[in-house]
């Protein structure tokens, strides 16, 4: 097993130079050799991933990069693709939208030459994805349903739920709330046939916001409380973080202040041992406005505490 450990990214630009250059190394390498670094690539992306699924971007990114240049080093073309998608959406979610879209475009470029149906329909997903980013959700919608038609088998295949969830999140920002809700459940069906827990839970959690969005709250609390549910079951903190905070919203919305000072107190802790400063703030400020709502003073005192001292410890330490 290899121990998670940074490296100096000095090594990730000069393997960058080599792809570029057009020197190849495989020659050089035995085919045992070849399949040990296939092997530590995977290894490191699964690294990245673990890291990924806590938030904890920087650190996700440093084992992409890794994964990178041993498939570079390898001439793995589809690992190579697979690290700059792994990269561009790290970048995405870190909100950093500019450099997502140069690892995108990167992988789009590799696809292109393969011609390989399922490579084309992930990469024009992840060109969709930029466009919700930016909030041009009429071009995202357009590029999600181009891809869509590629599918070959749309009731089943897993592009098709992932293309389902993101037409449906285009669809809700767009205020087609009827026909989103149709392209969310399609998405559900297809990751609960083929027991993708992790998909499942965020299709339930969108779909418990377009609920909510509605008022529509028995159903935007049934939503939210199932995605909590799968969630928990691959232990998936970060989802469960999110999930809580949605329902701590859903709560307040229905006048149950009591439970949403509950359901906050439950998601601080959680984003605490996260480390997240920003989404810990997020829930202090609420709890921070309930605790006054209900007249609890020395609750009060303590959360405004809390969250000067975080917020003077964050302005000093600010997040990458």
């Amino acid at each position: 097993m290899i121990t998670p450990k940074i490296f100096p990214f000095f090594l990730i630009i000069l393997a960058s130079i080599i792809f570029l250059s057009g020197c190849s190394t495989t020659a050089k390498l035995q085919p045992g050799e070849r399949v040990e670094k296939k092997n530590r690539a995977a290894e490191y992306a699964s690294f990245g991933s673990r890291y990924y699924d806590e938030a904890q971007y920087n650190q996700a990114l440093d084992f992409f990069f890794l994964a990178l240049k041993q498939n570079i080093l390898v001439d793995n073309d589809k690992g190579i693709i697979e690290s700059y998608n792994s990269i561009g959406k790290t970048y995405l979610a870190a909100g950093k939208i500019d450099s997502a879209e140069k690892y995108y475009n990167k992988a789009m470029e590799i696809a292109v030459v393969f011609d390989d149906p399922h490579l084309l329909i992930r990469c024009k997903n992840n060109a969709g994805e930029i466009f919700l980013a930016r909030k041009e959700f009429a071009s995202a919608l357009s590029l999600f349903n181009e891809a869509y038609t590629s599918v070959k088998d749309p009731e089943k295949s897993e592009d098709a739920a992932v293309l389902l969830h993101n037409i449906g999140v285009a669809q809700k920002r767009l205020g087609n709330y009827s026909e989103a809700e149709t392209s969310l459940l399609k998405a559900l069906k297809i990751n609960e046939n083929k027991n993708k827990i992790k998909e499942a839970a965020l299709d339930t959690y969108i779909l418990a916001s377009l609920f909510s969005k509605e008022s529509l709250y028995p159903e935007a609390l049934k939503y939210i409380n199932k995605a909590i549910d799968l969630d928990k079951l691959i232990e998936n903190s970060f989802g469960i973080a999110q999930d809580l905070y949605a329902k701590g919203i859903i709560q307040q919305k229905t006048g149950a202040l009591e439970e949403a000072y509950y359901t906050f107190k439950r998601d601080a802790l959680i984003f605490e041992s996260l480390a997240l400063p920003t989404e810990l703030l997020n829930c202090l400020e609420k709890l921070e406005a309930l605790a006054n709502e209900l007249s609890y003073p020395d609750d009060l005192a303590v959360w405004q505490k809390t969250k000067k001292n975080l917020e003077k410890k964050n302005g000093a330490n600010p997040e990458k």
